[in-house]
């Protein structure tokens, strides 16, 4: 059976719609049996079949009637690919068809104009967006149907119940629509590096927070507050058990420079949550601007860290991770891991007292007499034994003088808090119970 009637596609309709139509027209029961006798089972072939019935290129295709250039509006690498381009053709070959959710949806007032006004009805993108409730254009809350009844729907023998009464617009949920709509007319996405150091700069002005330990309230928290938890919590689940304070790398990541990659509807959120309107957070994700280059990653093995050049670097900046880091162009947290992971803890926090009784201890000092001293600071001395190796040793008795003149000339305190006789025992008892000492000491 040959595909013979080719109708119109129609402004903003869905591709997914489109070929239920065209099967129908054609004889077919649905689509699946149109491509099926048609023996055409990949999808890019699909998209390539229609495009080329439509006369159009199958770019242009994707670009206006299939949601790929919402899925793609927002990626880590490939930016300057247009949507549909050969370049890529898992493009097509993965989202040609995908949809975000297994239902369908609909406005029943577009419904009953489009069988008014051109004798039939058509499922419309806009209306299949991420997020998306009601109709842009009625202001009517969208229906839903499954999958398997668009046949049903487009033959025009499901027929929607009157439009339910309308819930008062979210000015965020609405922002948040009209930036996804927007971004399905961008015919190329934009690279997330660019989009988190926008989100990163507004969050920095409006006191959410833009990096993982840092202050501010987290931009989880911010949407929790500021967005009815009916529709937050139905598109973000992850947001619906959310301990207040917590960061939430897949959602507050987002405000976080380079942190990680996120899925367009997650920048899309932030934007609408940071920006008070529509226009300047469409600004911030689709500006080129200039971005601070990215760091070199280096792969460091485990003979690097037992190395003697990372032992001179430790004594050379007296154990400071922070000035380490910044040496070895190292990120901050990977750093410290590996500095107490390969037995040289940093010594910043550690008191003169504390240090010193590292050093009696390990030169015999008994530890129940180390631990009575009203200068020591316990937990650091219990985290200190645990972790550090015989390099540690060396640095603290090679910097001894060193650190006493740093710390006299910065005017620090030579002694830590004085540690109750309580703390002291629950180190021994844990020693005890370990019923084991660091061979290395």
């Amino acid at each position: 059976m040959a595909i013979e009637n080719i109708p119109h596609i129609q402004p903003d309709e869905w591709l997914n719609g489109y070929i239920e139509r065209l099967a129908i027209l054609n004889g077919y029961k649905d689509a699946k049996d149109m491509f099926g006798k048609l023996g055409i089972s990949i999808d890019r072939d699909k998209l390539d079949l229609i495009a080329k019935l439509l006369d159009i290129t199958t770019e242009t295709l994707v670009q206006e009637y299939t949601l790929i250039p919402a899925f793609r509006s927002i990626v880590s690498t490939g930016e300057y690919i247009p949507h549909g381009n050969f370049i890529q053709p898992n493009h097509k070959k993965k989202m040609g068809f995908q949809s975000y959710s297994e239902h369908v949806k609909f406005c029943s007032q577009c419904q009953q104009e489009d069988i008014g006004y051109i004798g039939y009805q058509y499922v419309r993108r806009s209306h299949q967006l991420f997020g998306a409730l009601w109709c842009q254009k009625h202001n009517a809350t969208l229906h839903e149907v499954s999958n398997d009844q668009i046949v049903d729907v487009i033959k025009s023998e499901t027929q929607l119940s009157a439009d339910q009464p309308n819930k008062p617009k979210h000015p965020i949920i609405e922002r948040f629509i009209h930036i996804s709509d927007a971004l399905l007319s961008v015919k190329q996405p934009t690279q997330g590096d660019q989009v988190s150091w926008g989100l990163h700069k507004q969050a920095a002005t409006i006191g959410v927070r833009f990096n993982i330990k840092g202050k501010g309230v987290p931009l989880s928290d911010y949407a929790n507050e500021k967005i009815p938890h009916e529709w937050l919590h139905a598109f973000f689940p992850k947001l619906k058990d959310k301990i207040p304070g917590e960061f939430i790398p897949a959602i507050d990541g987002a405000c976080v420079f380079r942190l990680q990659h996120h899925h367009p509807p997650t920048y899309v959120l932030a934007a609408a949550l940071l920006f008070e309107n529509a226009d300047d957070a469409l600004n911030c994700i689709l500006t080129k601007q200039r971005i601070p280059p990215a760091r070199k990653i280096l792969r460091r093995n485990e003979q690097y860290w037992n190395s003697n050049d990372l032992y001179n670097t430790y004594v050379r900046h007296k154990g400071n991770c922070l000035a380490i880091s910044k040496e070895i162009e190292g990120h901050y947290d990977t750093v410290r891991v590996n500095l107490i992971k390969y037995g040289l803890p940093p010594l910043t926090s550690l008191s003169m007292g504390t240090l010193k009784a590292l050093k009696d201890f390990h030169n015999g000092a008994h530890l129940t007499d180390v631990l009575t001293r009203n200068d020591i600071q316990v937990n650091l001395f219990n985290h200190a034994i645990r972790h550090a190796g015989p390099r540690f040793f060396m640095a603290i008795e090679q910097l001894d003088a060193t650190l006493v003149q740093q710390r006299k000339a910065l005017k620090l305190r030579l002694t830590g808090k004085i540690k109750s006789a309580s703390k002291a025992s629950i180190f021994l008892k844990d020693l005890h119970n370990d019923q084991k000492l660091p061979s290395l000491i």
